[in-house]
Parts: C-alpha cells; sequence; structure tokens
C-alpha cells in the first residue's frame, strides 16, 4: 500500500505509539535568513507555478517538531535520518528518507505531514496526519501535525484544544508547554483587549459577550472576567447563558458556594430538577451546616419524583454510596444514543434480574466496564457493591476514549495550570488516568490537594463527572 508521497510502508502496527523519534525540539522556517543563490529562486519560482498549476496552495509556515518520547520503536534508520534532516530544514532529503523507509504507515503519515507542513501545503499535511489518526488514533505525533496544522491555518482555538490534551499526556515535555502557554496568553490578551475597548465605548452588546467568552476559553481561571461576564447576561440577555456562565464558574472554582447556590436557582427556575438537585446535593457536602439549602433540597424532591426519569435513578440522588451496577445505569441513561454495540454481545451470568441489565450489557461489550473472570459482573455481592475513586476514572476514560472512536468530539481542553495530586505518585498503576481526569476538570482534588484513590466515589461525584462530560459532546466528525 503506498503512503504519503508514493512511499512504501511496511504494514501498521495498530496498537503502536506513533511519536517522533528522540532528538532536540526544532522550530524551521521555510525561508532562512541568508541570501538565497540564483538556483534556490529557481527552485522557488518552480515550486510556485507547481503550486498554481495543481490549485494546491503554499504559504509561509513556522513549524514546531517536537519529540514526544526518549525513544522509538518500529522505526528504521532511513525514518530517523529523515526527521534529522527535516529538523535542519532540508525537506527533499527528508522526503527521500522518508520514502525508503520501512517504518509502520501510521509513522510515515506522520512523517509526510510534516515534510508538507514545512513545505507550507498545509491541504496535503492535513491529508496525512488524518491519514496516519485513521491508522492510529492514539498517535501524539499526528495529533501534534493537526494542532500544528491548525496553528498555521490560524485556527487557535481549535490548535489550543489539541495542546491542552497533549499537555494533560506529556506534562514534563517543555515545548508542547510552551506552545499551549504561548497561544493561551496571546488569545487571552487580544480578546480581553477587545472587550476593554469596546466597554470603554459603551458598546455591551453581542460582540462584548463574545469577546469575554473567547478571553474566557483560553484563561477560563479568571474570576474577575467571568463576573464581567455573568454580570452581562443576567442585564441583556438571561436565559441559558446565564446558566451556562455560574456552571462554569463552579467547575473551575468549587469552592465557590455562592456561585454554586446561584446555580442552583436558576436550574430551579428551568425545572431542571435533577441538575439542581446535583448542585445542592454538593453544596450540601461542602457547607452542611446550610438550611437553606436543606429546605430547597426536601421542596425539590416532590417535584424530582414527578418526573419520568426510572425510579431507581431518582434514588440514587438521594444516596451515600453508589453501586458498579448504579452506575451501570447512570451511564446507560445519560448516553443511551452513544452506547452502540457492532459485535456479539457479551455473556454475562448474574444479571438476569438487574434493572441496568441492558446498560451492563452494552459497557461490558464496549469494553467500557469490565467482567470478572467467571463472567460475572459482581451484581448483589460484595465486591460489587462499591467502585474506588480510582476505579471510577479508569470507567470514564474508557467511556471518552469510546466516544472519541465513534467519531464525537469532545471540548477537553483547559486552560488552567496542571494539577498533580499528592496522594497519587507516578508509580500507582492509574497514575495517567487520575492525572488526565483531574487536568480535565472531570474529577476534583480536596482542599489538601488529594485525589483519594482508594476512597468510594459517592453517587453526587459520579453524577458530576458524568454530566460533565454529557455536556462535553460535541459535533461528530464526518470528516475524519
Amino acid at each position: 500500500m503506498g503512503v504519503g508521497a508514493g512511499a512504501q510502508g511496511s504494514g501498521n502496527k495498530r496498537g503502536s505509539d506513533a511519536f517522533m523519534p528522540a532528538g532536540k525540539n526544532a522550530t524551521i522556517q521555510r525561508q532562512s535568513g541568508r541570501r538565497p543563490t540564483m538556483r534556490f529562486w529557481v527552485l522557488i519560482v518552480a515550486f510556485a507555478l507547481l503550486a498554481g498549476c495543481v490549485g494546491a496552495p503554499r504559504v509561509r509556515t513556522e513549524v514546531s517538531i517536537p519529540s514526544l518520547e526518549t525513544a522509538a520503536v518500529g522505526v528504521d534508520e532511513a525514518y530517523t535520518a529523515g526527521w534529522q534532516r527535516l529538523r535542519s530544514g532540508d525537506t527533499r532529503k527528508a522526503m527521500d528518507m522518508f520514502r525508503r523507509s520501512r517504518a509502520d504507515e501510521d509513522r510515515l503519515y506522520v512523517a509526510f505531514g510534516f515534510v508538507y507542513l514545512v513545505r507550507g501545503n498545509l491541504d496535503l499535511a492535513r491529508k496525512n496526519f488524518r491519514d496516519a489518526l485513521t491508522l492510529n488514533s492514539d498517535s501524539a505525533s499526528a495529533r501534534l501535525g493537526m494542532a500544528e496544522y491548525h496553528r498555521n491555518q490560524g485556527d487557535m482555538r481549535e490548535a489550543f484544544q489539541i495542546y491542552s490534551r497533549l499537555r494533560s499526556e506529556f506534562p514534563d515535555n517543555p515545548w508542547v508547554h510552551l506552545r499551549h502557554e504561548q497561544i493561551r496568553s496571546r488569545q487571552t490578551e487580544k480578546w480581553l483587549s477587545i472587550a476593554d475597548r469596546l466597554e470603554q465605548s459603551d458598546n455591551l452588546g453581542p460582540d462584548y459577550r463574545v469577546a469575554l467568552e473567547k478571553a474566557l476559553y483560553y484563561s477560563p481561571d479568571m474570576p474577575a472576567l467571568k463576573q464581567r461576564l455573568a454580570e452581562y447576561l443576567e442585564k441583556k440577555e438571561g436565559g441559558d447563558q446565564v446558566v451556562e456562565v455560574y456552571r462554569d464558574i463552579v467547575e473551575s472554582m468549587p469552592g465557590n458556594l455562592e456561585a454554586m447556590q446561584k446555580l442552583g436557582q436558576l436550574y430551579e427556575e428551568k425545572d431542571q430538577y435533577d441538575q439542581a438537585l446535583l448542585v445542592y446535593r454538593r453544596l450540601q457536602e461542602k457547607d452542611p451546616g446550610n438550611l437553606d439549602v436543606l429546605n430547597r433540597i426536601n421542596a425539590l424532591k416532590m417535584r424530582f419524583n414527578e418526573t419520568d426519569m426510572p425510579v431507581r435513578l431518582k434514588n440514587i440522588y438521594f444516596k451515600t454510596d453508589l453501586t458498579r451496577e448504579e452506575l451501570a445505569a447512570l451511564l446507560g441513561h445519560y448516553f443511551s444514543d452513544e452506547l452502540v454495540m457492532n459485535a456479539a454481545p457479551k455473556i454475562i451470568t448474574d444479571i438476569q434480574h438487574s434493572f441496568a441489565r441492558e446498560a451492563i450489557v452494552k459497557l461490558c461489550s464496549l469494553g467500557i466496564m469490565d467482567l470478572r473472570p467467571d463472567h460475572t459482573f459482581g451484581v448483589g455481592n460484595q465486591e460489587g457493591l462499591k467502585i474506588t475513586r480510582a476505579r471510577f476514572a479508569v470507567v470514564m476514560r474508557n467511556l471518552i476514549m469510546h466516544l472519541e472512536n465513534q467519531g464525537i468530539r469532545l471540548d477537553l481542553s483547559s486552560g488552567r495550570d496542571l494539577q498533580q495530586a499528592s496522594d497519587v505518585l507516578p508509580v500507582h498503576n492509574q497514575h495517567d488516568v487520575i492525572h488526565f481526569m483531574i487536568n480535565s476538570s472531570l474529577m476534583e482534588l480536596d482542599g489538601e490537594g488529594r485525589f483519594r484513590p482508594a476512597q468510594d466515589i459517592t453517587p453526587i461525584a459520579a453524577l458530576n463527572s458524568i454530566l460533565k462530560i454529557r455536556r462535553r459532546l460535541g459535533t461528530v466528525l464526518v470528516n475524519m
């Protein structure tokens, strides 16, 4: 099978990690500061004429090629030499070496993508990066290539989203951190300056709101900015926009009890009783002596019980513990349209009388939740009664991977500083999953910076994470 610009691959290894080979980070610009020779000018003119003939526009690009691991597998000398040539700016030699390489196909697609990116042919770069992701959806190098493609296209929001994910996965990589911070600071300053100019001219219309929202997208940990947006929306627009702002304030500042109570009241006004109960129960955990919150919870129970949600699910909102069976029921309820099986269902021997039977079969068959070796789920026994915070994090990460493999976009970007749980060391077998959940704002640390991985997840904490993922579901990606 031909790869990229006609190179031959050795057959992709589906499970391999498609990372760059080891080497120094490099920033390559298509135009150097040296005086060009006549031959160089002829080549540039030839490229320009060719681009005009075939309709492939070329632009001046600045491309970053960092390494995301210290050692690479599934590569050969030609592949390694190709990257060395590319980092030195010699795209012709780099292309020649990549064509000779017998590396995995997904790696070669990434390599050709970066060659085209350096040359300024963004369309071909994007095509090769997408082909790499089709073969290996976990390829960090292909995702980095797509981030650089979007950045050079001027689509900073998309580039920032990808770099946010890479930053969570590679927190110690200085280049990923630098590029993420560069986009964050420049875009925040840009949109905040626009908002300030509009405010000074007393032009507090939709453009003002858009500027504040875009500034907050890149820097969500700016309380004063969020307050400005909330005040504007309450005065000018109201509706769902106010709810979204207060929800974002609560997510980014879970200790802001005033904002949390305001959010609960807004949900009540919109008859979203499950959401209101969730907020009030979280507030009750943080402020157990608040009688107003207790009265609101009691008043909501009757209205909540009148909704058409199944009774067993309603009961979970008022419990203090959560079983695996109940977690399966919640996921089956909130992601019913996304849990689609394309293969034969798993055989599970102990769920005949479970109220979550259908959801358990789907979740286990899709690999989101696991079975025991004897094909039981654990319904009704001691092991099945509890789920720890670490195990819950794994289930949520599996759910996210399933959604992304279905072509569903999730907005998990974050402009916040990376957090590290003080009680989850790098040797912990779920360290990376827990780190991802924390820094995607899907799970929280306690006031002392602890994750408490062995502690049982509470229904309120589980529902909070589930509904966050539900809200972040975006569009289905048709053209992958």
